[in-house]
């Protein structure tokens, strides 16, 4: 499936430390005017840098069997920022 080159580009290098230095960025900056409490802060604060594994599970309702692409984001560095996003959104 990730050989389908329309769909998909093979990048050169991970970009996975520039993401987690911007998100540090971002989060510093709301802890520092006050927006997030440091509990809050360290809670999503990324510290992995694992790397989303993406599978496919097979559609089989489906005539040909198609794959569904599924991306693992656990334990990644947007992990908990996610979740928390999730979580706040879900109780408003």
């Amino acid at each position: 499936m990730l050989d389908d080159e329309r769909t998909y580009v093979k990048l050169d290098k991970d970009p996975t430390p520039s993401y987690k230095k911007k998100l540090v960025c971002i989060l510093t900056r709301l802890k520092d005017q006050g927006k997030i409490e440091d509990k809050l802060y360290k809670y999503l604060y990324p510290t992995m840098e694992k790397v989303p594994r993406m599978y496919c599970t097979p559609k089989v309702h489906k005539q040909g069997t198609p794959l569904r692409p599924i991306v693992d984001y656990t334990g990644s560095i947007g992990y908990n920022t996610s979740r928390h996003l999730r979580t706040s959104w879900v109780k408003s």
